[in-house]
């Protein structure tokens, strides 16, 4: 049994590996800029 390989040469596994990866880079980059830009907490 072989895997189809798809547009870019990439097997299935390493479509699912690559969407995993830069999907989570992308979304701790959002929450540390969102972080950034909220500024510090004023809590007293």
């Amino acid at each position: 049994m072989t895997i189809p390989i798809l547009a870019a040469g990439l097997t299935t596994g390493g479509w699912l590996m690559m969407i995993l990866s830069v999907g989570s880079v992308t979304t701790m980059f959002c929450i540390c800029l969102y972080k950034v830009l909220r500024g510090p907490n004023k809590t007293n």
